[in-house]
């Protein structure tokens, strides 16, 4: 790099890192000990400050925290059995809304308990006389016979099958006797499966559901069940995770999504948005929008023999002055513009 000087008024052009002057080794003795050029220097004692960032951010620890932005990260984590006992929509054990499967036949939610509660057969006199106890073992009143028909262990004119004959291979439900009365399968003369939660089959079969397989993994979405039931999987995800859109997904740390990043915000690997701090950690400095490491002022200022040098993080910097030491053949001089990185030169007054 050749720079532009002036000697007694005249423009002269001197070979920075030519053999009379290293640039490297004249750095070894000034950077970072605040040493001014020559002793003629216009710019006075504390002109040359080496090292000073005159444009540009300062490295330094991080000033703001970051912040986070987006689905919340779960407190408390769902129960993922409470639709095995729950019915219709009721708060879970976190206090969120959940949809449960209805309930079977001859059954209703009870609004309050969110449970299932037995409902009489619709019909359940009918081809019935006398006191009778119903599905639901409550007694039930079906009266006299018609016609003159006499009452025959609760059939009008007729002997009714056992129960084991009418129901077959069904163990809940209801099916249709010889004497035309619904006949509940379940055990106990009720309609329902025996165990609880079980849900009852168009085929007088029971099937225990799995609410818990179809919802791994999942949140606030809707799932069918291996009984075939429509369930709603929890809207929240278990303690730590996020909800991110119908999957629940486990958010890396702040710092890992930032990592190299400043000034900016990013999206993290569960759809949160995540604000970067503005300033870097300790020894590098925020470049537009990432961190970076500035470069040792030495390598910066390589070619520049005076004045301002801009560093690989986009600084400004002050470069030592070296017109005195290896520019001017006086041994004397000064950077007279910081800009263009031009010497002053004091002219020789006896051979140079």
């Amino acid at each position: 790099m050749r720079v532009w000087g002036t000697v007694g008024g005249l423009g002269v052009v001197a070979a920075l890192g030519s053999a009379a002057c290293s640039l490297t080794t004249s750095f070894d003795g000034l950077v970072g000990d605040g040493s001014t050029g020559g002793g003629d220097d216009a710019m006075g004692d504390d002109a040359v400050v080496t090292g000073d960032v005159i444009l540009g951010d300062d490295a330094g620890p991080p000033g703001d925290a970051m912040t986070v932005d987006g689905p919340p990260v779960s407190s408390c984590t769902p129960d993922p059995h409470f639709c095995d006992t729950h019915c219709g929509s009721a708060p879970d054990n976190c206090n969120v809304v959940r949809q449960c499967a209805s309930c079977g036949a001859n059954q209703t939610c009870d609004p309050t308990t969110h449970q299932c509660a037995c409902v009489e057969i619709s019909g359940w006199c009918t081809g019935r006389c006398g006191p009778t106890t119903d599905n639901c073992n409550q007694a039930t009143p079906c009266g006299n016979c018609d016609g003159g028909l006499t009452c025959n262990n609760g059939a009008c004119g007729c002997t009714p099958e056992s129960i084991q004959q009418a129901c077959g291979g069904h163990v809940c439900g209801t099916v249709t006797n010889n004497c035309n009365q619904q006949i509940p399968c379940g055990p106990g003369g009720s309609s329902a499966c025996g165990q609880a939660g079980a849900v009852c089959e168009s085929d007088g079969g029971c099937c225990a559901p799995d609410n818990v397989t179809p919802c791994q993994g999942k949140c606030a979405t809707q799932v069918i069940n291996n009984c075939g039931q429509t369930i709603s999987c929890a809207a929240t995800c278990p303690t730590g995770q996020v909800c991110d859109g119908t999957a629940c997904c486990t958010p890396v740390p702040a710092s890992t999504t930032c990592a190299g990043k400043c000034n900016t915000q990013v999206v993290n690997n569960c759809g949160q948005t995540v604000s970067c701090p503005a300033s870097c950690p300790t020894g590098q400095v925020c470049d537009g929008t990432a961190c970076c490491t500035p470069q040792p002022l030495a390598t910066t200022c390589i070619n520049t023999i005076c004045g301002y040098a801009t560093n690989n993080c986009g600084q400004q910097v002050l470069c030592p002055d070296l017109c005195g030491i290896c520019f001017c053949p006086s041994g004397i001089g000064h950077c007279s513009n910081l800009t263009t990185n031009t010497c002053y030169c004091k002219p020789c007054t006896r051979g140079c």
